[in-house]
Protein backbone atom coordinates (compact mmCIF):
# COMPACT_ATOMS: atom_id res chain seq x y z
CA UNK A 1 0.00 0.00 0.00
CA UNK A 2 1.36 3.60 -1.02
CA UNK A 3 2.37 5.34 2.13
CA UNK A 4 2.07 8.68 0.80
CA UNK A 5 -0.36 11.37 2.28
CA UNK A 6 -3.45 11.55 0.21
CA UNK A 7 -4.82 14.83 -0.84
CA UNK A 8 -7.59 15.92 1.21
CA UNK A 9 -9.59 18.47 -0.65
CA UNK A 10 -12.03 20.42 1.84
CA UNK A 11 -15.35 22.72 0.22
CA UNK A 12 -17.83 24.53 1.53
CA UNK A 13 -21.24 23.45 1.80
CA UNK A 14 -22.47 24.40 -1.54
CA UNK A 15 -19.36 23.44 -3.08
CA UNK A 16 -18.89 19.79 -1.82
CA UNK A 17 -23.07 19.16 -2.98
CA UNK A 18 -21.96 20.63 -6.32
CA UNK A 19 -19.31 18.21 -6.87
CA UNK A 20 -21.45 15.81 -5.86
CA UNK A 21 -24.13 16.21 -7.89
CA UNK A 22 -21.78 16.42 -11.17
CA UNK A 23 -20.13 13.14 -10.45
CA UNK A 24 -23.59 12.10 -9.78
CA UNK A 25 -24.52 13.28 -13.44
CA UNK A 26 -21.33 11.45 -14.65
CA UNK A 27 -21.86 8.48 -12.95
CA UNK A 28 -19.01 8.56 -10.50
CA UNK A 29 -18.29 8.68 -7.27
CA UNK A 30 -17.43 11.99 -5.72
CA UNK A 31 -13.82 10.77 -5.17
CA UNK A 32 -13.58 9.79 -8.88
CA UNK A 33 -14.80 13.46 -9.68
CA UNK A 34 -12.01 14.60 -7.48
CA UNK A 35 -9.46 12.39 -9.08
CA UNK A 36 -10.65 13.39 -12.49
CA UNK A 37 -10.67 17.12 -12.21
CA UNK A 38 -7.35 16.58 -10.48
CA UNK A 39 -5.83 14.91 -13.74
CA UNK A 40 -7.74 17.99 -16.22
CA UNK A 41 -6.40 20.12 -14.28
CA UNK A 42 -2.78 18.44 -14.60
CA UNK A 43 -3.53 18.19 -18.42
CA UNK A 44 -4.13 21.78 -19.12
CA UNK A 45 -1.24 23.44 -16.91
CA UNK A 46 1.07 20.79 -19.04
CA UNK A 47 -0.70 22.10 -22.36
CA UNK A 48 -0.60 25.49 -21.58
CA UNK A 49 2.34 26.38 -19.13
CA UNK A 50 4.83 23.45 -19.52
CA UNK A 51 7.07 25.43 -17.71
CA UNK A 52 5.69 25.42 -15.28
CA UNK A 53 4.68 21.81 -14.47
CA UNK A 54 8.80 21.14 -15.65
CA UNK A 55 9.53 23.40 -12.13
CA UNK A 56 7.03 21.15 -9.94
CA UNK A 57 7.82 17.76 -11.35
CA UNK A 58 11.48 18.75 -10.92
CA UNK A 59 10.67 19.74 -7.21
CA UNK A 60 8.27 16.73 -6.83
CA UNK A 61 10.98 14.54 -8.34
CA UNK A 62 13.41 16.11 -5.12
CA UNK A 63 10.73 14.86 -2.90
CA UNK A 64 10.28 11.37 -4.29
CA UNK A 65 13.64 10.48 -4.55
CA UNK A 66 14.29 11.19 -1.02
CA UNK A 67 11.48 7.94 0.10
CA UNK A 68 12.65 6.04 -2.66
CA UNK A 69 9.77 6.39 -5.34
CA UNK A 70 10.70 6.48 -8.64
CA UNK A 71 10.64 10.13 -10.74
CA UNK A 72 8.48 11.47 -12.49
CA UNK A 73 8.10 13.01 -16.36
CA UNK A 74 6.03 15.14 -18.27
CA UNK A 75 5.65 12.52 -21.24
CA UNK A 76 5.53 9.67 -18.40
CA UNK A 77 2.55 11.95 -16.83
CA UNK A 78 0.74 12.77 -19.70
CA UNK A 79 0.78 9.42 -20.98
CA UNK A 80 -0.49 7.82 -17.49
CA UNK A 81 -3.45 10.18 -18.12
CA UNK A 82 -3.87 9.70 -21.50
CA UNK A 83 -5.56 6.37 -20.17
CA UNK A 84 -7.16 7.59 -17.05
CA UNK A 85 -11.13 8.79 -16.47
CA UNK A 86 -9.94 12.59 -18.03
CA UNK A 87 -9.86 10.97 -21.25
CA UNK A 88 -12.90 9.07 -20.66
CA UNK A 89 -15.22 11.93 -19.73
CA UNK A 90 -13.73 14.41 -22.84
CA UNK A 91 -14.46 11.43 -24.77
CA UNK A 92 -17.83 11.37 -23.77
CA UNK A 93 -18.71 14.97 -23.70
CA UNK A 94 -17.05 15.56 -27.44
CA UNK A 95 -19.93 13.22 -28.42
CA UNK A 96 -22.67 14.72 -26.54
CA UNK A 97 -21.56 17.76 -28.40
CA UNK A 98 -21.45 15.96 -31.60
CA UNK A 99 -25.15 14.46 -30.78
CA UNK A 100 -26.80 17.68 -29.89
CA UNK A 101 -25.27 19.69 -33.04
CA UNK A 102 -26.85 16.93 -35.15
CA UNK A 103 -30.27 16.60 -33.45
Amino acid sequence: MDDRKTIKMRFNASKGQLCREVAGELGQLPTEFARGSMELTLVLLAKHDPELMARAIKRANRVLAGQGYEPLTLIGLLEDLREGPVVELLANERQRSITNKQG
